[in-house]
């Protein structure tokens, strides 16, 4: 899926995709949801797909202009539609068609499986031709503006107003920009943005978020003498943030520390659900509630799936810096970012503070990420034991071994888990351990897996 990304490929998709809901409709035609990215020629592309499924006999709500993971979640739910697709004309593969069930979490690889072995059905070399819209069967609508009353309804936005907390926001481009610096505005706050990030080839603005473009804001909170700095990913999806000195926030402690106060406002909370390669931390925080925690393969769609079966309260990704739960079904870092606000301001600390309180409450703990590239021999012993033809023999006795998209060994000091990039051949190891010679032996172990 996104293979042929083209006029013609994105009518063939839209096809197939309204021949799958069709066979799996209620009693009513199912409503799609369709959004777009930023990208040039996106708009057109979900404009396209938005005719076909209009000749289909397929309801379709088009948003009016690209909106954000948690607008698009919440615009499937409200509008009670059976599927969401966000386009996007550039970017990797895999991650140009964006699919959303109908509880407004992604879709899960199967889901997709699924459609593509629909479009597999089409005739060969089928050419769909351009068409006009059933216009009656088409409505545009701002997706955005209902994200933000939710907003305005979750978060405790007298608080902030009183407190006035002062932040540096590195927005990239995207909707995370309108949401985020907008909504703050119109509440009385005015957040310092950093400037624009350049592509020098283009000359055109970039979405960027890696810890190398976020230099500039670490730079800016301590010029500016701000409280805090906060990098949302143009999407939406993710965030990262920034002491005061301009060190970046631990995202174990970060989350640890957001979790354990959210919790402390809700009555009878769910579970809590964790990727498997995040923190330890993750269970202390369940433990001190009282609460179970379950473990799911790293992704958002396998958190949103497993989130949803266990009814959670909270599901994170602590590398990927996920968060969702509490009314939302997708990871939703505009929401959560407007979260941690509340938490500095309620608790009149820096977010340094609330870090150092963290540690000490939960405990301290070393963390360690390789990129190993073994011979052909190492790969196939580590695909005989994720498969299962293969006991899982792991050296050092751990305590439990999980395959969750990956090895993960648990060991009472500590846990490593080894995992393969498909798509580049390469394998990460994580470790995390209460101490350096605890962590020293886990990498250790982890590395002998692959022979």
């Amino acid at each position: 899926m996104g293979r042929d990304f083209n006029f013609a490929g994105v009518r063939k998709l839209a096809l197939a995709l309204s021949l799958f809901l069709q066979a799996h409709r209620q009693k009513k035609a199912p409503l799609i949801v369709l959004n777009f990215d930023q990208s040039c020629l996106a708009d057109r592309y979900a404009g396209e797909m938005a005719k076909i499924f209009s000749r289909q006999g397929l309801p379709v709500l088009i948003s009016e202009r690209y909106a954000p993971a948690g607008a698009m979640a919440r615009a499937i739910i409200d509008n009670r539609g059976s599927a969401g697709i966000t386009l996007a004309a550039c970017g990797r593969l895999e991650k140009r068609v964006l699919l959303y069930q109908h509880s407004g979490a992604p879709a899960m690889p199967s889901w997709r499986l699924m459609v593509e072995n629909e479009a597999g059905h089409l005739p060969p070399g089928l050419d769909i031709k351009p068409c006009y819209p059933a216009r009656e069967m088409i409505r545009e609508k701002d997706l955005t503006a209902p994200y933000l009353s939710y907003l305005q309804s979750r978060v405790d936005f007298s608080l902030l107003r009183r407190v006035k907390p002062r932040i540096v926001l590195d927005l990239n481009s995207g909707s995370a920009r309108d949401c985020l610096d907008g909504i703050l505005r119109e509440n009385g706050l005015e957040p310092i943005m950093t400037p624009p990030k350049i592509e020098k080839k283009t000359g055109s603005e970039k979405s960027s978020f890696n810890a190398a473009d976020c230099r500039a804001l670490a730079g800016m909170v301590v010029e500016n003498k701000a409280d805090l700095g906060a990098a949302i990913s143009a999407d939406g999806r993710c965030f990262r943030f920034f002491e005061q000195n301009g060190k970046p926030a631990a995202g174990r402690y970060l989350i640890s520390a957001l979790v354990s106060y959210l919790l402390e406002t809700k009555n009878n909370p769910g579970p809590l659900v964790k990727s498997a390669n995040s923190s330890l931390l993750i269970d202390a925080v369940a433990a001190s509630f009282s609460l179970p925690v379950y473990e799911s393969a790293p992704g958002e769609k396998f958190l949103a799936d497993l989130a949803a079966a266990k009814k959670a309260a909270f599901a994170v990704d602590e590398v990927e810096s996920m968060v969702m739960g509490d009314d939302s079904p997708c990871a939703d870092a505009i929401l959560f970012a407007l979260f941690v606000l509340q938490m500095t301001s309620a608790a009149g600390k820096s977010l340094g503070e609330i870090l150092r309180h963290t540690k000490r409450r939960f405990g301290k703990t070393l963390q360690a990420r390789l990129v190993l590239r073994p011979g052909q021999r190492g790969i196939e012993l580590y695909q005989e034991i994720v498969s299962g033809r293969m006991p899982a023999k792991i050296p050092g006795n751990p305590k439990k071994v999980k395959l969750l998209g990956g090895i993960k060994a648990c060991f009472p000091e500590g846990w490593f888990f080894l995992r393969r990039n498909f798509e580049s051949g390469v394998f990460t190891l994580r470790v995390e351990a209460f101490g350096a010679g605890e962590r020293a032996r886990l990498v250790t172990l982890g590395r002998s897996v692959l022979g």
